[in-house]
């Protein structure tokens, strides 16, 4: 909706024709389960997030995991035994709740803030944007997309946390 898979698969096909072997993750998937997560662009074999699923099975008895914050988990692990030379990952829905959020990435990207998932986000832009500025970090470089009406609360999240801001058709 807003263009997260979008820059997800940019980014990712400009890493791979570079020579850089790249973890992607995104959600929701289209076809089949193991398109979340695409290591050197070959979706990992279902039989692995099978035996993954297991493996962590006790783990989702102890801590009540949600479906994608165990797919989530699995994922971040696999990662971890993949060792890519970089890993994109798509940070879903609203941005500050999502399990993805819990990575202290390097670099954060907005493509656009628009009026969806009123219901969790809030019913203006702005909100919405306040939510997914959750995923900035203090310090950490921020790419933003909304060339034409930038959120204000992006901006103020941004300066609050002293995060190197670039605007697109600015920077």
């Amino acid at each position: 909706t807003n263009g997260k898979g979008s820059v997800l698969a940019y980014l990712e096909a400009l890493y791979q024709q570079s020579g850089y072997r790249c973890a992607a993750y995104s959600s929701p998937h289209i076809w089949q389960f193991s398109e979340r997560l695409r290591v050197a662009g070959a979706p990992l074999p279902d039989q692995r997030w099978r035996e993954k699923f297991i493996a962590l099975a006790p783990l989702a008895e102890e801590i009540p995991l949600t479906y994608f914050e165990l797919s989530t988990l699995a994922a971040l692990l696999f990662c971890m035994e993949e060792a890519p030379d970089l890993a994109i990952l798509e940070v879903g829905l609203g941005g500050r709740l999502d399990a993805v959020n819990a990575v202290d990435a390097d670099i954060a990207i907005i493509s656009s803030i628009d009026l969806d998932h009123q219901a969790l986000l809030g019913s203006d832009r702005e909100s919405i944007g306040r939510e997914k500025a959750g995923i900035l970090r203090p310090g950490r470089p921020v790419l933003y997309g909304d060339r034409e009406s930038p959120c204000a609360s992006v901006l103020s999240a941004a300066e609050q946390l002293a995060a190197p801001l670039w605007r697109l058709g600015r920077d």
